[in-house]
């Protein structure tokens, strides 16, 4: 990575655009070894631009690092900003950055830019009238929410108006039944935008195991002869039940056909009973090492007592895998390579914008088992 030499700072206007143009481009003569003007020259590329919110310096530099490993096969405009609206001076701070690689084929650099922006006083809460004239035109905006979600509406909806698609981790929500609301809410205010989620990638493991064994199209093998379902996820008792139990049971519910649309909770079980069999469901919370809201183990079984069950080993990269019908018993170990915070991201770049994805689906399906249990409403 190329790094600027100095900070760019607008206080109490705003950014001059043409300035920040002008120190990517000498980061990209930079890079190539030669002065601007020069006949070296390292070529910018950009497939889409990615606006990514962070809370603070640790959380701008931990988002720098992944993008950082994207560069080769999502090439972005990446503006990063840490925005303080109730600092008494409206202040604009801009660090640039260009992180290139030797591309495949050329023997010239290809850098992807990266711009920092640190706003802060009355120009954090026009958060919009910045980012806009920063973006590479003509190229879709992928919005990446880094952390809980915001108490009030406005930052959100500022950064929600430059969005073709907009990117969530609800692993990081301090109450997943709220945030998980509210995501919803936004999936249905914007329809033109796209709604992702990183969390979703976690549970990619999961899913594809219980496509494998579940036979496709739609589970066959699963669907009208599920009665019981159970989850477990790491968190001592009384955790709320974190968004990947939520996420992977709206995702079961719409590959199954369930009707889901009225949960009952009673003596510590779910029971959905307006489908065609009726599905008893428990999610239960126990003691682990690993983060809190990580999937433990899931178990599908019938009235046969034909099931199937995923857990983790010992090992927090190997799952264990059961599958168990009056005529037939397979167990295996399986290694899953955890996936990297650049990998995840990739994943949700590569959905389209403006198009509903598998994720919003599951989510819709997962919302009145969210809103019966949505008993602490506790900021997400």
């Amino acid at each position: 990575m190329t790094d600027g030499e100095d900070d760019l700072t607008w206080v109490g206007g705003p950014i001059d655009v043409g300035r920040v143009e002008a120190e990517l481009s000498r980061l990209r003569y930079g890079a190539a070894g030669s002065p601007p003007g020069g006949d070296g020259y390292a070529m910018r590329t950009s497939l889409l631009n990615l606006v990514v919110y962070a809370a603070d310096e640790d959380g701008a530099e931990e988002a720098s690092r992944t993008i950082d490993g994207l560069t080769r096969d999502h090439p972005s405009r990446a503006l990063i900003i840490i925005a303080n609206p109730s600092e008494d001076e409206s202040r604009i701070a801009a660090r640039c950055a260009a992180h290139c690689h030797i591309a495949t084929g050329l023997e010239q650099q290809v850098c992807c830019e990266q711009v920092m922006l640190n706003v802060s006083g009355r120009a954090a809460s026009h958060l919009h009238s910045i980012i806009i004239p920063l973006l590479v035109p003509d190229l879709p905006a992928y919005v990446w929410w880094t952390g809980p979600l915001p108490r009030g509406r406005h930052l959100f909806e500022e950064l929600m108006e430059t969005a073709d698609r907009f990117i969530v981790d609800s692993g990081h929500f301090r109450h997943p039944t709220h945030g998980l609301r509210r995501v919803a809410e936004l999936c249905d205010e914007t329809p033109r935008c796209a709604v992702g989620d990183i969390n979703w990638a976690r549970l990619t493991p999961w899913r594809d195991i219980l496509l494998t064994h579940g036979g496709e199209p739609g589970m066959r093998a699963y669907r009208e002869a599920v009665t019981g379902v159970e989850l477990a996820y790491a968190g001592g008792a009384g955790a709320p039940v974190p968004s990947q139990a939520f996420l992977l049971v709206g995702w079961l519910a719409l590959r199954l056909g369930w009707d889901a649309s009225a949960p009952a909770v009673e003596a510590g079980r779910i029971l959905l009973p307006g489908g065609k069999v009726p599905v008893s469901m428990r999610l239960l919370p126990r003691e682990s090492p690993l983060e809190h809201g990580t999937l433990l183990r899931v178990r599908l079984e019938d009235e046969q007592g034909a099931a199937i069950s995923i857990m983790r080993a010992d090992s927090p990269l190997h799952l264990e895998v059961e599958v168990r019908t009056p005529d037939y018993d397979h167990r295996e170990r399986m290694r899953i390579d955890a996936a990297t915070p650049s990998e995840m991201l990739a994943a949700e770049l590569d959905d389209l914008p403006g198009q509903s994805s598998e994720y919003e689906q599951a989510l819709q399906k997962a919302m009145p088992l969210v809103h019966a249990l949505d008993i602490d409403h506790t900021h997400p």
